[in-house]
């Protein structure tokens, strides 16, 4: 049976990662927002772009979503494993008594 390992200042550096990404994005966001908003005041053709905190919400909930996907992955791989281990469980248990039973009638 393999194990994972994963230490505890990667995961943080992972974690810290994540959010300095969406970060990022949410400030590029806005920067391109408050352009919009400033080429619409001096008369350009504006774009349509949501509002900044609607824009994270919805990243959010992308990020969520695929967050979700991959641990009903998990979950279902490790559903399997458990199945394939019980299955070879009661292999072992069931050839084991009939090695008993093949002895004890000896």
């Amino acid at each position: 049976m393999e194990t994972i390992k994963i230490s505890i200042s990667n995961t943080i550096f992972i974690i810290v990662c994540f959010f300095a990404f969406i970060a990022l994005i949410v400030f590029l966001y806005q920067l391109m927002y408050k352009k919009q908003i400033n080429n619409t005041l001096h008369g350009k053709k504006p774009f349509s772009f949501m509002e900044p905190m609607n824009f994270l919400l919805s990243v959010i909930l992308i990020v969520i979503l695929i967050f979700v996907i991959r641990i009903n992955v998990k979950t279902n791989e490790l559903g399997r494993r458990m199945d394939a281990f019980y299955g070879q469980l009661v292999s072992n248990y069931n050839s084991i008594q009939s090695q008993y039973q093949s002895i004890r009638k000896i």
